[in-house]
């Protein structure tokens, strides 16, 4: 658990240029935009696109705290949500460059 709080901790600091977690969310919505955006990209590294549908079931967080979470992403500008019009939860999830970057350069330092 705490290995995970560090790697939040990291990932905030890259993304929101801070060594703490953003307000307003607090410790839990970094903790699950990390879990999504981690899921995201290991997804998308594996072939797999990724939509709201999927998102509590490969986080283990409940559907309106992914949800939640995702919006925040995207307001953040870490994720883009592409809209599916006729269904809300089969809209695309896909990282940001910088976000995949990001994620990339935590895990490449981690098995340093």
């Amino acid at each position: 658990m705490f290995r995970f709080r560090e790697i939040t901790v990291r990932l905030c600091g890259k993304v929101f240029r801070t060594g703490r977690v953003p307000e307003p969310q607090g410790n839990a919505g970094a903790a699950h935009a990390a879990a999504i955006a981690k899921a995201i990209r290991v997804r998308e590294s594996q072939g797999y696109e990724t939509t709201l549908r999927h998102l509590h079931n490969i986080t283990q967080l409940s559907q309106p705290e992914a949800l939640r979470a995702a919006a925040e992403l995207e307001r953040s500008k870490m994720i883009i949500i592409e809209r599916d019009l006729h269904d809300v939860l089969q809209s695309r999830l896909e990282l940001t460059a910088e976000m995949r970057q990001n994620l990339d350069e935590i895990a490449h330092s981690d098995a340093a």
